[in-house]
């Protein structure tokens, strides 16, 4: 790991990142805006002190198209470290990316360092990979599903992707790494719309069935639950500290 200071402020509509890095070791360092530069808030090694003071030229910018010395000067920088800047758009700046196939994606998660989407069927010929996996949401690999179910919903939870569907006699699959998936049987043969994972336990949802919820601590083993009311269960997540599901 690197030594590195973190600068970060918002610029119209992007997020400028400045890295500062240098040596191999880390610390923890977080700068904030303080109107003439960037004022350290703390370093847990007392390494560094002082400001690094920013100089940005222009008002209006285009992430990507931001360069050291020509649009943001540093200074103040602690010796011995080189400076490199990062541009990251704003959340409602969307950029479209290829998929590994041309399938019906339903759902996707992220854990363990990687995406993992899974889909319902495939619009190509011959049989479809239900699975793909990318370590940064833009280079999508695609895997075998464990059977070629219609998925619906994929979580992760406790070092593991589950993933929930609609069709077949095992509709959950679960897998450590997003790559090998292995089919599970749910607690009943209902369509299964969602799962989530949280505090310690999977929770899923369905459209049909006599008990129209499922529980499990493992992904494997799996309890059929009461839903509050027979509706057509869509979703479901967790979130301080409760369930949450609608229809």
């Amino acid at each position: 790991m690197s030594q590195h200071v973190r600068v970060l402020i918002k610029l119209i509509c992007i997020n400028l990142i400045i890295m500062v890095a240098a040596g191999m070791n880390a610390y923890g360092q977080s700068v904030n805006y303080g109107g003439t530069g960037f004022t350290e808030n703390g370093a847990n090694d007392g390494s560094v002190s002082g400001n690094v003071t920013a100089n940005i030229s222009g008002d209006d910018f285009i992430a990507g198209q931001l360069s050291l010395n020509t649009d943001v000067t540093l200074g103040n920088v602690p010796a011995g470290l080189t400076p490199s800047l990062t541009t990251v758009p704003p959340a409602t700046v969307w950029n479209a990316q290829l998929s590994a196939e041309q399938n019906a994606w339903q759902s996707v998660t992220f854990g363990n360092g990687l995406f993992v989407a899974v889909a319902s069927f495939g619009l190509g010929l011959g049989e479809p990979n239900l699975v793909m996996t990318s370590p940064d949401g833009i280079n999508w690999t695609a895997q075998a599903a464990a059977e070629q179910n219609f998925w619906t919903s994929v979580t992760f939870g406790n070092g593991l992707f589950v993933a929930v569907g609609t069709s077949g006699f095992n509709r959950v699959m679960t897998s450590p790494d997003g790559v090998n998936w292995t089919a599970q049987a749910p607690a009943e043969l209902n369509s299964w719309n969602s799962v989530t994972f949280g505090n310690g336990l999977f929770v899923a949802v369905s459209q049909s069935g006599t008990n129209r919820v499922m529980t499990s601590p493992d992904g494997v083993n799996w309890t059929a639950q009461a839903a509050a009311e027979q509706n057509n269960w869509s979703s479901v997540t967790f979130g301080n500290g409760l369930f949450v599901s609608v229809s």
